[in-house]
This record gives structure tokens, sequence and C-alpha cells, in this order.
């Protein structure tokens, strides 16, 4: 969380970054389940957002079989956060539901990857 304060507040990036993408919320705390580290992670979000002028989207992972997430960390960032879409995947496609919005929810998004080209394709008529 250090390095991305001072990326956000410091660097020669300040107040120029459009969009922070983070690979794993539960990843910037030692305690996933510590009520206190979840809720300084989720006040660091809102700052850094805020402040920084800029939009942060990010992995949360659930829990196994379940559609709530990983601890306490997970509980404080979807309380906070504007739009919570979960990715399902089978054989043949991955599914992209909005969950909730807080502003402008949207229909699924099911899409395949080409074996050509590796490049994704969504997937019309899809039921």
């Amino acid at each position: 969380m250090q390095f991305i304060d001072w990326v956000v507040f410091e660097s020669e990036f300040k107040d120029n970054i459009g969009l922070m993408l983070i690979d794993g919320y539960a990843d910037l705390v030692t305690d996933f389940n510590n009520l206190e580290m979840a809720t300084g992670l989720t006040e660091k979000l809102l700052q850094w957002t805020s402040k920084g002028k800029m939009h942060c989207t990010g992995i949360l992972h659930k829990n196994f079989g379940t559609s709530k997430p990983v601890g306490h960390v997970g509980s404080s960032v979807l309380k906070k956060a504007e739009t919570v879409v979960f990715i399902e995947r089978n054989e043949n496609e991955t599914i992209v539901k909005c969950e909730y919005s807080r502003n402008q929810p949207f229909n699924d998004i099911v899409f395949t990857v080409d074996e050509n080209d590796w490049l994704p394709k969504e997937v019309k008529n899809w039921l």
C-alpha cells in the first residue's frame, strides 16, 4: 500500500492517473480477516480514487462455492464499490454478470476466446 500511495501522491505520475487496476485487494493486507486492516484498505482505496482523481478497479475473490467475498476485506470493499461484477466460466464461455451497480447496471456479457487468434469474441443470443 505504501508503494501505491507513493505512485498516486508523490511520483511523476501523480495527478495523471486515470485508472488503477489492483489484481487482488486481499494481497494488500497481511490478514484479510482482520477488520482493522480491511477498514484501512477501504479507506485507502477511497482516498486514492478521490484525491488521486481516478477510477480503481480490481479483483476480489469469492469464497469457494458461494457468492460471498473473501473475509472482512471482501465485505468492506463490496460495501463501498460502485459496481460489482461476477465472472463465471464454463467449458465454452465466460459470463460477465453485473451483480449490482449504484449507477448504470448492464446485461450479462458472454464471450469465448477464438482458438485462431486468441482474442475474445462476444457470444450473441446466448442462453
